[in-house]
């Protein structure tokens, strides 16, 4: 784990806003931000690593199982990401 980890708190809306892209050995990435959303609000960017959401490792997950976790979480509920900025 690098010192860039970044602690992501909202409340879901319609959607969360963001595409995924990845998935699998090498992680689920932000492959786009939606203006205006939560999760920009909150400053994610695209090429963030999502590490976890509300507690759960998406490290594992392929691109599909994330998107579906997301989609599950009930708008009005509170949405805990930790991320890691990309690496260059």
């Amino acid at each position: 784990y690098s010192s860039d980890q970044n602690h992501v708190s909202f409340v879901k809306e319609g959607s969360v806003g963001l595409r995924l892209v990845g998935g699998n050995d090498i992680g689920i990435f932000v492959g786009g931000v939606q203006p205006n959303s939560p999760a920009q609000r909150q400053g994610m960017q695209e090429g963030d690593q999502i590490l976890e959401v509300n507690g759960v490792d998406f490290n594992r997950f392929t691109r599909e199982e994330a998107a579906m976790y997301l989609m599950n979480i009930r708008a009005g509920d509170h949405i805990n990401i930790r991320t890691q900025n990309k690496m260059d």
